[in-house]
């Protein structure tokens, strides 16, 4: 800034917003742009961190909707969801001709025993099974998990899921012989013994 530079730390946040938006004295008003709209910005550091928001967050979310329906028709997915997922994990994906044709997601945790990742929701569009698609974006979700130095991989799937049960298997997977629960927790009622 005036023939000085100067380091500069700046940060984006992902929030979830409740209530209105009320314009205050420094802004006159508020407009919803998307992401992949946005085509400038204020400041050099402001216009780095657009281009990486605009590497990694934007999706067609109806065209995600569409390959999780293939996966499982009840799930709701929304456009907070995926942001969180792509912050807290790694999502691999393949486009061709503009279009996702398959993705899958891997996000890590650490136990008290090791560090750990699970992948979820590794999905191709059924135009394009066959192809080994669905090996690659497990190869690519592998190969960052590799890096992020994680020692244990797991994942689950439907046993009718033949293909994706033989590419696992394929990659190196192995059953690992133990009960898999699920607590719902939204519909539990959840009562503690005195």
């Amino acid at each position: 800034w005036n023939g000085f530079s100067y380091p500069i730390v700046s940060f984006a946040y992902l929030a979830e917003i409740t209530g209105d938006i009320v314009p205050n004295e420094e802004n006159s008003a508020i407009a919803w742009v998307p992401l992949r709209d946005v085509k400038t910005i204020a400041f050099d550091s402001n216009k780095k961190i657009l281009r990486f928001l605009q590497e990694r967050f934007v999706y067609d979310l109806d065209r995600i909707k569409e390959l999780v329906a293939q996966l499982d028709s009840a799930a709701a997915v929304n456009e907070q969801s995926l942001y969180k997922a792509v912050i807290n994990g790694y999502v691999s994906k393949i486009v061709e001709n503009g279009t996702i044709v398959g993705m899958g997601w891997i996000f890590p945790r650490q136990t008290l025993l090791r560090r750990q990742a699970v992948v979820e929701d590794m999905i191709v569009a059924e135009s394009h099974r066959g192809k080994g698609l669905g090996e690659k974006i497990l190869l690519d979700l592998l190969a960052w998990a590799k890096k992020e130095r994680v020692e244990v991989v797991e994942l689950t799937t439907n046993p009718k899921r033949i293909a994706a049960n033989s590419l696992y298997q394929k990659v190196g997977f192995y059953l690992h012989p133990t009960n898999h629960y699920l607590l719902d927790l939204k519909n539990t009622h959840l009562t503690q013994n005195p």
